[in-house]
């Protein structure tokens, strides 16, 4: 057993039928070569491992998202539509469909801007503030000016101007009219 034996023959790829050795047929001699199998690490290449894409990631915010643009979406489409000024104010009247065949056709008569009297706009009654009340007013407002800082020097002298005009209009007898 000191003497080295010949190692059997690996073959990678099976052997076609030409490559048979010769002598015999291939039933008559029985040869069982062992298969060795390679790492297949070491062929591999390695990967790395797949990334979950964004919205999979992130499902239920992606989820909740739709769920509150579906929600916007269908309030702004259920609401009724404003109607604009310009509308009201045309005077004109688009007339109604015709209900059913069965009553006789009316010929639309057609409607006289005139005639539709829109109401005229007046300006709302002016309300009297006795001298009183408006010598409260400007004293609130001077001091909410001076709780008011100031971010520049300009802002500053605005502010100062303000003030003392309030602090003239206070001091004198008879207050001008506000309204």
């Amino acid at each position: 057993m000191s003497e080295p034996q010949n190692p059997p023959k690996l073959f990678l790829h099976k052997p076609k039928k030409a490559s048979h050795p010769p002598g015999g047929e291939m039933g008559e001699q029985v040869v069982r070569v062992p298969v060795v199998q390679q790492p297949a690490a070491a062929t591999a290449v390695p990967t790395a491992p797949l990334k979950p894409p964004f919205w999979y990631r992130y499902r239920a915010g992606v989820g909740a998202l739709l769920l509150v643009n579906l929600g916007i979406g269908g309030y702004v489409l259920s609401r009724p539509k404003p109607v604009l000024d310009s509308q009201l104010h045309k005077g004109a009247i688009e007339p109604e469909p015709a209900k059913a065949k069965s009553a006789p056709e009316q010929v639309p008569v057609p409607v006289v801007a005139a005639a539709v009297a829109a109401p005229e706009w007046a300006p709302p009654p002016k309300v009297t503030i006795s001298e009183e009340e408006q010598r409260q007013v400007l004293e609130w407002i001077l001091q909410e000016r001076r709780k008011v800082k100031t971010q520049n020097k300009a802002e500053k002298a605005r502010i100062d101007e303000e003030k003392k005009m309030l602090k003239q209009f206070l001091r004198a007898s008879h207050l001008p009219p506000l309204l």
